[in-house]
């Protein structure tokens, strides 16, 4: 016969911080972690920390602008969210009046690359006043990732570098007027060689791929297969990415 505490220590989806669980083990968290992302529910506090699992498909409904303001309006008292990690962060920064930092880790493939990319999206819309600067802010992830990401055997746009982002704001906090990007620890060595089904860095397929036939001409490119150091792998091309279209996006992004 089960007891009001045994089921109370039930895993649910409905958890959404895994401190308030009643038995807080490693088994109930991973446990609660497992029923909400068979839920699609992806993010799940630990205190303050938030949980994020990769679903490795776009959920639909979860980044649009209607879930920005959402959680402008009132992230406190919304779901777990990589958007209310952000606007904590912002407020944080007003009301205390220091900088605020934001630390994104996990193992290859865990999303920490779009986790950055969603922070910025929010900071961007967050402010009162727009101008090309967030323009310019979001736009650099395609070129970041073009020279600095690479298909390893877990992840096809894993980062095989480091980055510090720094945002700048304005003096009354309303918008944004800056920003510095670090870059450390840059597998270099992938560029000269790659194990077997990865990939060089996404940018050497791009230009092989999207460069003009004037462009091509010039350079003596040709197929990535006729390039020692992209066809040494056995892989040139990766289900899901375009290469071409990415290095419209890269060309884009540099023109802006």
């Amino acid at each position: 016969m089960s007891s009001l505490k045994d089921e109370a220590e039930v895993p649910k989806a409905s958890v959404e911080d895994l401190t308030t669980l009643t038995n807080l083990n490693e088994g109930t968290m991973l446990e609660t972690l497992r029923l909400r992302f068979a839920s699609d529910l992806i993010y799940t506090y630990t205190g303050t920390i938030l949980v994020s699992l990769n679903p490795f498909t776009v959920l639909p409904g979860i980044y649009t602008p209607d879930t920005v303001q959402k959680y402008l309006k009132n992230s406190h008292g919304s779901p777990p969210h990589i958007f209310a990690v952000a606007d904590r962060a912002f407020k944080d920064m007003i009301n205390q009046n220091k900088n605020q930092c934001v630390l994104i880790s996990g193992e290859s493939g865990a999303g920490k690359t779009e986790a950055t990319k969603l922070i910025l999206q929010f900071l961007a819309a967050i402010t009162h006043r727009h101008s090309q600067i967030e323009q310019q802010i979001l736009e650099v992830n395609p070129i970041l990732e073009a020279f600095g990401n690479a298909k390893t055997i877990r992840n096809n746009n894993s980062s095989r570098f480091g980055r510090f982002t720094e945002i700048q704001f304005s003096h009354k906090l309303d918008h944004i007027v800056g920003a510095t990007i670090t870059e450390y620890l840059l597998e270099k060595s992938r560029i000269v060689f790659q194990a077997k089904n990865e990939r060089n860095y996404h940018i050497f397929y791009q230009l092989v791929l999207g460069a003009t036939p004037d462009e091509k001409k010039e350079y003596h490119l040709g197929p990535a297969e006729n390039f020692h150091y992209l066809n040494q792998s056995g892989c040139v091309e990766v289900e899901g990415i375009d290469d071409t279209t990415d290095y419209e996006a890269v060309r884009a992004a540099m023109d802006s």
